[in-house]
């Protein structure tokens, strides 16, 4: 009997009335018994018997007697059916047992044998008649014939469970193999190749997956796939998980598909107790108009995000361009605007239009140089320089220019530095300057009298020679929504489009100054 599952052996153990056992033939360990057996060992239960050897529990006489006996069922293709007189583990009471074994092979593939005892110390101390001992004996002969069936009705069951828990019924071919033996057992064949075996044929898994690959696999998959159909690398996976897949390029007769190999635990690695899978279903199906469609789609997304790339270089090549042409005139207009209301003999109508065309003018230069200043971030030209500044220098210059926006509005200003900050670091101080007064302008922007603006200057770690510094900035004005937090450093991004035209805001200052303390590995 080949294939007998653990299952079946106890069902049979448990359910019938004689004393019964089965052991591991190469060890001589129990591996399980009725509870009438453990009690003839002296034992609780049968888990007390199990993992014992025959010394373990009777004397050495007894147990080399019962060690015999098993080689001689080992022998023997038919049950070995023998009467003795045997005593207990305790060796003090005397038993008449008539003893029936036979080999068999369990689903782990290991050789062992099956024990049915039947005291008959009460017949034999009854002189039984000869027919009482006739119809022991056919009752016995029963059970053995009811055993037989109970077994083969549970391999079958058990084979079929194997082939639908491991695999679906929509595979071009289907095998179960046996990774302990290499060996495998065709299901469904594949009709399209005439090496491949037959339904129900058995065949050397190894063998005949690694001629498949050498013969139908393309070139460009076949070492992926000689590693995927180790036997050590399934087991490493499953373990992993329970299903794994391999998808490939498939040639016959000199056309290409795309294939898949999907595998299973024919059962799942946790059910077993050493943790390792001995027997797996796999699965071959085709996927080639799924692949195909799939690469069509990816090339598409790959070619629209090239010319998404293509078109953002240009328009920031443009810009860069148009904000360098755009530039110097507005440098020129500035600059003869200034010299022309130096004049003092301007009306004052003049001088008033003159004044707006400035500030319009600064306007429009601020918003092209932060728009040179993005067109330089997206292209990676914008370079961190690494110099040592005067740290006190260039805060009293912030202080000065932000303080003096402030009075204009009406606003109080306060600055404070506390934890120990240097006189002097290593860094780009005007790139710093630049973040801070992006973030000072817009909470004055923002901000009406009475209100207040603040920074804070705090050195919050130090490691070596480098230090963390922590700016934070604070005001009293409209604030933002809660919403539109995530929005803040996009770029052109606004809240509110109609706080542009009172507030003069271009939505970039944002979007670079994130950029700038980024390259400056800041947050």
């Amino acid at each position: 009997m080949d294939g007998l599952s653990n299952i079946a052996i106890k069902a049979l153990l448990d359910n019938l009335p004689a004393m019964t056992f089965s052991k591991d033939a190469k060890t001589g360990r129990y591996l399980a018994c009725s509870q009438s057996f453990a009690e003839y060992a002296h034992k609780d239960s049968p888990e007390g018997v199990a993992g014992l050897t025959d010394f373990d529990i009777f004397d050495p006489v007894t147990a080399a007697h019962f060690v015999e006996d098993d080689k001689k069922t080992l022998e023997m293709d038919e049950p070995y059916i023998f009467f003795e007189d045997v005593p207990d583990a305790a060796g003090s009471v005397i038993r008449h047992l008539q003893t029936t074994k036979m080999k068999f092979t369990d689903e782990l593939g290991r050789l062992c044998t099956l024990g049915i005892c039947t005291d008959v110390t009460e017949m034999v101390d009854a002189r039984a008649t000869e027919a009482e001992m006739r119809a022991r004996q056919y009752e016995l002969e029963k059970q053995i014939a009811l055993q037989d069936q109970l077994l083969e009705e549970e391999k079958n069951r058990e084979q079929q469970d194997k082939m639908i828990t491991a695999l679906s019924s929509d595979y071009r071919s289907v095998y179960y193999v046996d990774l302990d033996k290499d060996e495998a057992i065709c299901y469904r064949a594949d009709d399209r190749f005439e090496e491949a075996p037959e339904v129900g044929q058995r065949f050397p898994y190894l063998r005949d997956f690694t001629e498949f690959g050498i013969n139908h696999v393309a070139d460009s998959y076949r070492e992926s796939y000689m590693r995927f159909i180790q036997p050590d690398n399934l087991r490493s996976e499953l373990q992993k998980q329970q299903i794994i897949t391999y998808r490939f390029l498939e040639t016959h007769d000199g056309v290409e598909k795309y294939s898949m190999i999907r595998v299973a635990g024919v059962r799942h690695v946790e059910d077993r107790t050493d943790h390792i899978v001995h027997a797996v279903g796999m699965g071959f199906s085709d996927i080639d108009d799924e692949m195909r469609q799939s690469m069509d789609q990816q090339q598409a997304l790959s070619d629209a995000l090239e010319t998404a790339e293509q078109a953002n270089k240009a328009k920031t090549a443009f810009l860069s361009n148009m904000s360098h042409e755009i530039r110097t005139p507005m440098n020129a207009i500035i600059g003869l605007g200034s010299l022309a209301m130096r004049n003092e003999s301007l009306q004052p109508e003049t001088r008033e239009y003159l004044e707006k065309i400035d500030g319009s003018a600064r306007h429009l230069l601020g918003l092209i140089n932060d728009i040179l200043d993005m067109s330089r971030i997206e292209s990676g030209r914008m370079v961190i320089r690494k110099e040592e500044f005067s740290f006190r220098a260039m805060l009293e210059q912030i202080n000065t220019m932000v303080m003096s926006q402030c009075s204009e509005k009406g606003l109080k200003y306060e600055c404070s530095v506390t934890g120990g900050i240097n006189d002097y670091y290593i860094g780009d101080d005007m790139k710093l300057k630049q973040v801070l007064i992006n973030i000072l302008s817009n909470a004055i922007k923002f901000t009406e009298a009475p209100g207040s603006v603040t920074l804070s200057v705090e050195r919050v770690s130090v490691y070596g020679d480098q230090s963390s510094i922590r700016f934070i900035v604070r005001d009293t004005g409209i604030g933002m929504s809660e919403e539109f937090l995530p929005r803040i450093f996009d770029s052109f991004a606004q809240e509110d489009s109609s706080r542009n035209s009172k507030y003069g805001s271009t939505g970039l200052g944002m979007a670079i100054t994130k950029n700038i303390v980024e390259l400056m590995n800041g947050t």
